[in-house]
């Protein structure tokens, strides 16, 4: 399916590529197709080496003017617009902790608070980078906001479960 997407997409179209590793639906050969096209790649730090081909960062597989966003968890969110020749203009923000056991649905409403507003904005190519980092830290609280409102006391993002007795 991904590859008839690729194939039908305009040239003028803008391509945000929010990665889910999965070695079962995208070859090598994907994952590079995927990257050389996308306007906005968006992955956790898990994800990195996935991203990752045969040792170069994802930052330099890109287009150049491609927004490739990592996202930590409770450490933040990290970016630079990418191209064959390096990174630059590259930014970070803080994230807010967030007490949970359950982080499904966070890095979707990350990307998908993100792809919003930037295509709200006029595209992310428009954006200063006050804006950009005001624009990922608005991504990265609503992604927050999600956590909290299923929130378990007393458990912090990424720590494992208390012992309940």
């Amino acid at each position: 399916m991904t590859v008839g997407i690729l194939d039908a997409l305009r040239a003028d179209a803008t391509l945000i590529w929010a990665v889910k590793h999965d070695d079962d639906a995208y070859s090598p050969a994907l994952l590079r197709r995927l990257l050389e096209r996308s306007d906005l790649v968006s992955f956790s730090e898990g994800e990195r080496s996935y991203v990752t081909l045969e040792g170069v960062a994802p930052e330099l597989l890109v287009r150049t003017g491609t927004l490739v966003v990592e996202t930590h968890g409770a450490r933040g969110v990290t970016w630079a617009f990418g191209s064959p020749d390096g990174p630059h203009r590259s930014g970070a923000v803080a994230a807010q902790a967030v007490e949970t056991s359950d982080t499904t649905g966070a890095g979707d409403t990350f990307i998908g608070t993100l792809a919003g507003e930037a295509a709200r904005a006029g595209g992310i190519s428009r954006l200063g980078d006050e804006q950009l980092a005001a624009l990922m830290t608005f991504a990265s609280n609503a992604a927050a906001e999600l956590l909290r409102s299923r929130s378990t006391p007393g458990q912090l993002v990424g720590a494992p479960p208390k012992e309940t007795s």
